[in-house]
């Protein structure tokens, strides 16, 4: 009784609208649908899984918007979803005698801008009458080139970057966004509120995505500077008195440890070489456009290896824990072990983010440009890896106030205890943030489930 409790929901709208304007009421044919939301993917969608027995079918043609207003009673009045769609794929369609069953695949109306709004502009220093809303090229790129109503744009989703400069040759928007965004490290920091200008001592690795709050940029160490919005707890079947709206109803675990993977993704150890390319506005090809060009190294010059290791990355990280989340293998741990990745990144100074442009020393954004690339994209890598160094899949009671981005709490009971005292497991207890959010709606109830990432492990 106290699951079906737990899953329930006030659905107030499924609404579809055709390109000839005329609105149908989709409840009574929506027996379920599944709405997906990633820090990995730029745009919400939804499948409408429709049972069709009056030829609805013959009125779609692709394109047409849908409207969905639903909250859960598990998000206690923190959010619901509330959201506007496009049709932009209809299923294969199964007919089964006078009736007939498919889906209908919808996306964010900004899916649709992505693909016929290209970027083709110069941003930074190089632009020319560039304006103040071109600080933050995210946020920019979602105003004018996405085209995101105000309420899907919000001051406190777009975390503040480093200057960049950049030519987006023709790029769709969310392309651009994902180009700079190993590139521009952070302003500030919880443990560093006036971080270095060396590019080594910063933090980088941004992300954008979007929920159901809107759209976000924001970077991996500010997701994990978040306090916990919720507390999910996993308890025995039938040993709960309360509505259960926080119970874990499953988990998956993952491997434990895929030590080749980490190797191969260069998690533990990576080296990174740089090469200057040829300024292209330059008359002589051998010039790589430094500013002094009497200390500007030619064209094609390949610059030393730098070597990353874990646990410089980790001290250098604001993980969500402590404790690092496992021990490297014996064969890459220590000084003169070898790499298990290397990387060659293309140092062209027109994109240079960080220093080299007249700034004070100590400023965020001075210091040695090359050395300065090189380190925020090695951390920007190491970083995203380190992330999923602990992953798990739960379900639980549908829960409209989950986004992803969230940090939530999860309290799981050890197998083994002390006398009668039930402990937490160490190893999977704890915070973590929500990577995906897949918020399942039958007519019977809703489920959500959440897909977490965890850099890290509480100390005993």
């Amino acid at each position: 009784m106290a699951e079906q409790k737990s899953r329930q929901f006030e659905l107030k709208k499924i609404t579809l609208t055709t390109n000839s304007d005329k609105e149908y009421d989709l409840k009574q044919m929506v027996p379920d649908f599944k709405y997906y939301e990633s820090i990995e993917a730029p745009f919400c969608r939804v499948e409408l899984s429709m049972v069709d027995s009056v030829d609805f079918n013959l009125n779609l043609t692709g394109g047409e918007k849908v409207q969905l207003d639903l909250i859960t009673e598990a998000a206690d009045g923190k959010g619901k979803l509330k959201l506007d769609f496009r049709v932009y794929k209809i299923g294969k369609i199964i007919k089964s005698e006078r009736g007939q069953m498919y889906i209908i695949y919808c996306c964010t109306p900004e899916m649709y801008n992505n693909e016929t709004n290209k970027v083709f502009k110069a941003f930074g220093a190089i632009s020319e009458g560039a304006s103040k809303d071109e600080d933050h090229i995210p946020k920019h790129i979602v105003k004018k080139y996405l085209k995101a109503p105000g309420k899907r744009i919000k001051e406190e989703h777009f975390e503040a970057h480093s200057k960049v400069q950049v030519v987006s040759p023709n790029w769709r928007p969310v392309d651009l966004i994902s180009y700079i965004s190993d590139k521009v490290t952070r302003k500030s920091s919880g443990n560093n509120s006036k971080p270095s200008g060396k590019g080594s001592s910063k933090q980088s690795g941004f992300l954008f995505y979007e929920n159901q709050r809107g759209f976000q940029f924001r970077s991996i160490d500010g997701l994990c500077e978040q306090e916990s919005k919720y507390t999910f707890k996993y308890v025995q079947q039938g040993h709960t008195e309360d509505a259960g709206y926080l119970n874990v109803e499953s988990i998956q675990y993952p491997d434990k440890a895929n030590h080749l993977r980490h190797m191969r993704m260069g998690t533990y150890k990576t080296v990174t070489s740089g090469v200057s390319l040829a300024n292209l506005g330059a008359n002589n090809i051998t010039n790589n456009g430094g500013s002094n060009k009497s200390k500007s190294s030619p064209s094609g010059t390949i610059y030393a290896a730098r070597e990353t290791a874990f646990d410089k990355i980790f001290s250098r990280a604001t993980p969500l824990h402590s404790q690092p989340p496992f021990n490297m293998p014996e064969e890459v741990a220590g000084e003169g072990a070898p790499p298990t990745r290397q990387k060659l990144r293309p140092i062209p100074t027109l994109i240079h983010q960080q220093g080299g442009s007249g700034q004070p020393k100590g400023h965020p954004d001075s210091g040695s440009e090359t050395a300065d690339t090189l380190a925020v994209a090695e951390y920007a890598a190491a970083r995203y890896n380190l992330m999923k160094a602990i992953q798990l899949t739960i379900t639980v009671p549908g829960n409209t106030g989950v986004c992803a981005g969230d940090v939530i709490t999860l309290n799981i009971p050890a197998s083994r205890g002390e006398q009668e005292t039930v402990l937490k497991d160490r190893k999977f207890s704890g915070k973590y943030i929500v990577a995906a959010h897949t918020f399942v709606f039958t007519q019977r109830g809703c489920t959500s489930e959440l897909t977490l990432f965890r850099d890290s492990i509480p100390k005993k």
